[in-house]
């Protein structure tokens, strides 16, 4: 889709599109572990020397893109030295239908 698109359409998983930039950085990111920058360089110290504050959420109805365990693993385990406020929205519980992964964006 982004060679063809320029982009990539997210819409059937209740998503927005993804531009070029972002989707290539995506990509780059979720098939290597190791998580270098465009430019080739080790990203794992830039989250580990992190120190502003971090909102951190997670919704319930949200099992595929950002579960709550990958989150928690996340904050855990990247973050080190920045303050985490860590939240879990469930949408019933809120008096919602639903959230889904960017359901906050468009409430």
């Amino acid at each position: 889709c982004l060679r063809i698109l320029g982009h990539v359409r997210l819409e059937s998983a209740k998503l927005e599109s993804l531009p070029h930039n972002v989707a290539l950085d995506y990509a780059r990111w979720t098939l290597r572990l190791d998580y270098r920058g465009g430019d080739g360089r080790d990203l794992l110290p830039c989250f580990e020397n992190f120190t502003a504050p971090i909102l951190s959420l997670s919704f319930e109805d949200d099992p595929l893109y950002a579960p709550r365990k990958a989150v928690d693993f996340l904050m855990r385990h990247h973050y080190l030295r920045a303050p985490v406020w860590r939240a879990h929205l469930d949408p019933d519980a809120l008096g919602l239908k639903s959230l889904g992964h960017s359901g906050l964006s468009h409430l």
